[in-house]
């Protein structure tokens, strides 16, 4: 994905490093913003130094639901929640 592009609800999707669609595409139902701010009050954590034991991929945003299709997917109904450094459109 170029640094102009985003992903956008409505968006076909794939996972990054599926080029040939074997794991299959998704569909993107939603976004959110999630901030560090959220999480430190999500967690009821008051120290600074919490963001030592946060993954760094944990605090990418937006992140984005996404409804997943495929043969290769294990069958589930449920959408799921990623992040933008997994996917990327299927236009690219």
């Amino acid at each position: 994905m170029s640094k102009k592009e985003k992903i956008k609800v409505g968006d076909l999707v794939r996972l990054k490093d599926d080029d040939e669609l074997d794991v299959g595409i998704g569909l993107v139902l939603g976004e959110k913003e999630v901030g560090f701010t959220e999480i430190m009050k999500r967690y009821h954590v008051d120290n600074p130094e919490f963001i030592d034991d946060i993954e760094e991929f944990l605090l990418y945003k937006p992140i984005y639901l996404v409804l997943w299709q495929g043969e290769n997917i294990a069958p589930n109904d449920k959408p799921v929640w990623m992040f933008s450094t997994e996917i990327t459109t299927l236009q690219e």
